[in-house]
């Protein structure tokens, strides 16, 4: 959780993290998945970028009809 505050953090400041290349649209959907994580809910998500951040963030996802599931 800590790789994925720093990145949305990062991000949210107009840097760039080395090795991945987000739009606002993605950085939008990180936001409210981060938040909802943060709620203690399990978002569900189908954008296939947040899938590969929240992989290198070692977030453990499933899958979920046409999507993601934080599990």
């Amino acid at each position: 959780m800590k790789k994925f505050k720093g990145y949305i953090e990062r991000w949210i400041n107009g840097e760039k993290v080395r090795g991945i290349v987000v739009s606002p649209y993605d950085i939008q959907e990180c936001v409210r998945v981060y938040n909802a994580i943060v709620q203690n809910k399990t978002p569900e998500f189908i954008n296939g970028k947040v899938k590969e951040i929240l992989d290198k963030c070692n977030i453990l996802t499933t899958s979920e009809g046409i999507g993601w599931k934080i599990i």
